[in-house]
């Protein structure tokens, strides 16, 4: 049994189901089990294509906790998107994504972000949701899924049903403008101006200069921007915010949407892009 999980799951068991060598009882079950959910067409043959006769107005998709790890992320999400829209058969319906919240356990989370952020670039009448504020640092799975789903709704809302007075995205990274010493950053989705959700000073932004080491910075919101210094770094040419696996940002837009994490050290916030409403 447990040369057959290893081959299916990928990677050995964790001990946790283990004890001097022999299956712990109740709990092997459920990893033999996980083995095979996360085993690729397992569950789309399992529960999604026996639905693909029946009509649809889109898809709400909130995954990606075993992916996280995975620097192909985009691109399996491009043939999953493209494949079902296939199989329905009813054009380019919307498919809506939520951004995988911030957890100590996602060392390489911004890489998954960036992975998320690429499918909502790349595919049309796709879009992401942010988390950042609603997650759960101790867990994987955060048990807050109920603003997860307003903010799906408000997605769907103004992009599927036009409702352009509903908020369905935080502040989006637009350009950023250096200032000897300083860096003023312009974002979109402000929805009349920033605000932070605990009324103190911007929190997690950082700068670096030419040798690409990050400092924490002091920021301070100036309308629809935000303007960033440190001492460390007096000629700063890159700036992020958010970018780290335990960051929950508080900057916020005025309807109360969080900043969407980014870092203009990495070439992908400097591509031209066709949107703006997410990164």
């Amino acid at each position: 049994m447990k040369d057959h999980a290893e081959t299916r799951y990928g990677r050995p068991l964790s001990s946790f189901w283990m004890k001097d060598g022999e299956p712990i009882e109740g709990k092997f079950d459920f990893s033999m089990w996980h083995a095979l959910v996360v085993n690729p067409s397992t569950l789309y043959f399992h529960a999604v294509s026996s639905l693909c006769p029946f009509a649809i107005r889109g898809i709400l998709w909130y995954q990606g906790e075993t992916n996280v790890f995975d620097p192909e992320y985009a691109e399996k999400q491009q043939a999953l998107i493209e494949s079902w829209r296939n199989m329905w058969g009813l054009g380019d319906y919307p498919f809506y994504t939520v951004q995988i919240a911030p957890f100590r356990g996602y060392s390489t989370l911004t890489d998954c972000w960036i992975q998320q952020y690429q499918t909502a670039r790349r595919i049309g009448n796709t879009e992401i949701v942010p988390t950042v504020d609603i997650g759960d640092l101790n867990s994987a799975h955060p048990v807050n899924k109920r603003d997860v789903g307003l903010r799906l709704a408000a997605c769907a809302l103004q992009h599927t049903y036009g409702q352009k007075d509903v908020v369905a995205s935080g502040p989006v990274y637009l350009s950023q403008e250096v200032n000897g010493p300083k860096i003023l950053v312009r974002f979109t989705q402000h929805y009349g101006g920033l605000k932070t959700r605990d009324g103190k000073a911007p929190d997690w932004f950082e700068i670096a200069g030419a040798d690409g080491k990050f400092a924490k910075a002091d920021a301070k919101i100036i309308g629809n921007t935000v303007e960033v210094s440190a001492p460390e770094v007096p000629t700063p040419l890159f700036v992020r915010c958010g970018w780290h696996q335990t960051a929950e940002p508080n900057l916020a837009n005025l309807a109360g949407w969080p900043v969407w994490p980014f870092n203009t050290a990495l070439p992908f916030f400097s591509e031209k892009r066709d949107s703006h409403e997410t990164p």
